[in-house]
């Protein structure tokens, strides 16, 4: 029996939508990280358009340079990638202590530090 055997042949016409589905969603999760990891790296707002065209990575065509340069420079995804930079600046933690406040939990760490020492 090979590692690769444990799949049923009954099975796998069954799981098969299963297993495209899984497929299909990885590669857009693994897309849409490379096109976020190519504008990181090479995309500078506020920079003409005539500097940003040649396509830096070689792993990227022209053409699919130009597209995803027009698709970050349109106007809702300016203004998106506006909020969510704003929406990123106002996050505040959430208390995650229980019932307990803070200043009780720091009280109840000192005595903890206290009878240890």
């Amino acid at each position: 029996m090979r590692d690769y055997d444990f799949v049923d042949d009954e099975g796998l016409p069954a799981n098969m939508n299963i297993v495209i589905h899984f497929c299909k969603e990885s590669l857009q999760r693994k897309l849409r990280d490379w096109h976020c990891w190519l504008k990181a790296h090479y995309y500078i707002e506020g920079i003409p358009e005539e500097v940003l065209m040649k396509s830096p990575d070689k792993r990227v065509t022209q053409e699919n340079w130009e597209l995803l340069l027009k698709f970050w420079e349109r106007g809702n995804k300016v203004s998106e990638a506006e909020r969510n930079k704003r929406n990123r600046g106002e996050d505040r933690p959430t208390h995650t202590l229980g019932e307990k406040s803070i200043a009780r939990h720091n009280q109840d760490e000192e005595k903890v530090e206290e009878a240890c020492a």
